[in-house]
């Protein structure tokens, strides 16, 4: 069986010290560019696998980034996984991923688990009803944690600007033709869709037309999207444009108009 590459050999095959191959690699000391190619070269013709292990065992780190989402099988969540996972790729750390469903989405929960398993961070890439107090301790944590598309006090937000997109809707509406607006909400304790629906409205007050003073608000899903698109209809017929506040939902509204 053959004995697995080292950094050693790596060394020698590259003509310099273990020292300059660590640099190379993790680039926390210069290296000059044709020693970095060298020692890249000789990694390629052995074929060897850095040990990320054990590097962390050095440093005193696990070299692990925490991820707790709501539901990963939300299209949305998803895709900020697969980007937080891209972010990652190439570096010296890794992602461990939770659900909330497995957590019975208790935030404090979760986070003491991932705590447990040593994280150097943490990413809450979850959902909050806004009138909800998130009432982790994140002043006095020892570890950095960043919220991703909800908005929490005392913590690094990260959180797309679902006002603008509400009123950019409206205005693409408008320019294809829309003159008697109307909007299908989603569950109307999400921040993402309080803002939708502020910034939608501004933009069709801003253009003197009027939309329906009910608001349909509902659950992210296509049988919502079908029901809310009906009852639009049936109440204001003369509608001619409707804004949904996510893919599911337009999908109802379309099957339901057609």
């Amino acid at each position: 069986m053959r004995e697995p590459v080292t950094i050693v050999d790596v060394a020698k095959a590259a003509g310099v010290s273990p020292a300059t191959v660590t640099h190379a690699l993790n680039g926390k000391r210069p290296v000059g560019e044709a020693t970095r190619k060298k020692v890249l070269e000789a990694i390629e013709q052995l074929g060897y696998v850095p040990s990320w292990s054990a590097s962390r065992m050095k440093r005193g780190s696990s070299g692990i980034i925490g991820c707790l989402a709501a539901d990963i099988t939300e299209t949305f969540v998803n895709q900020i996984v697969r980007g937080i996972e891209h972010g990652l790729s190439g570096g010296q750390h890794s992602l461990f991923f939770v659900s909330g469903i497995e957590f019975g989405n208790d935030l404090k929960k979760a986070y003491q688990f991932l705590k447990s398993h040593k994280v150097e961070g943490i990413l809450f890439c979850h959902h909050l009803p806004i009138w909800k107090e998130f009432n982790l301790d994140i002043q006095n944590s020892d570890i950095p944690i960043v919220s991703v598309n909800m908005d929490t006090p005392d913590m690094i937000s990260v959180i797309p600007d679902n006002r603008t997109g509400g009123y950019q809707a409206a205005e693409h509406l408008y320019g294809c033709g829309m003159r008697n607006p109307a909007m299908i909400c989603g569950p109307e304790d999400r921040l993402s869709v309080q803002d939708r629906l502020k910034g939608f409205s501004e933009r069709v007050g801003e253009l003197n037309l009027s939309m329906p003073t009910h608001s349909y608000f509902g659950a992210y899903d296509f049988s919502h999207g079908v029901e809310a698109a009906n009852s639009i209809m049936d109440a204001h017929p003369e509608t001619d444009g409707i804004f949904c506040a996510n893919d599911y939902i337009a999908a109802g509204a379309i099957s339901a108009l057609q």
